[in-house]
């Protein structure tokens, strides 16, 4: 219960900080005669980007190929199952052998299941670092070259965004110039 109250005062600390750090920061370089905020959505950079259409469609036949290689192999065994299961006719120690020679493959076809997820978090890692990296670089020439104080990336902890600072589509856009298919 202590725990909860705890992380419950961090998020609400964290909201309220989040909240009011832009209007601080802003009200600063006003008095100074220059601000400029902007912030833009990472998800949809993401869902709508050249880039990561590309990747998420090439990791999405990855994993359809791999899946289905796995799926006959489970079916092989499936069918070696059925006619161990089939075959009452067996020596003991045959049917011991079969049984032990299909545990093993059924767990061969664990582990391969397991490191094909593995593998797929890991590349879709991977890509999404690159995309980040590739974002950060043009979201901080976009606030160099228009003098921008801050951008902020848009978050849900903010209640309300003036959609006139939202350069997204800017970001989108010079995101896209920089693919090439």
């Amino acid at each position: 219960m202590k725990l909860r109250k705890v992380f419950y005062f961090f998020l609400v600390f964290a909201v309220i900080f989040s909240l009011s750090a832009p209007l601080v920061y802003s009200a600063s370089k006003k008095e100074a005669g220059q601000s400029k905020v902007g912030i833009f959505d990472m998800q949809k950079i993401i869902k709508e980007s050249k880039a990561s259409q590309k990747a998420r469609a090439t990791l999405e036949k990855e994993l359809s190929e791999r899946r289905t290689v796995l799926a006959n192999k489970e079916e092989e065994l499936r069918r070696f199952q059925k006619e161990l299961e089939g075959n009452k006719d067996l020596e003991s120690a045959e049917r011991r052998e079969k049984e032990r020679k299909l545990a093993k493959e059924l767990k061969e076809l664990k582990r391969l299941r397991a490191d094909l997820e593995e593998e797929m978090k890991d590349i879709d890692e991977e890509l999404t670092i690159q995309l980040l990296k590739d974002v950060a670089k043009i979201v901080k020439a976009i606030g160099e070259r228009e003098n921008f104080s801050v951008i902020f990336q848009k978050s849900p902890n903010m209640v309300y965004i003036d959609e006139t600072i939202d350069v997204t589509s800017e970001i989108l856009e010079k995101y896209n110039a920089q693919f090439k298919d």
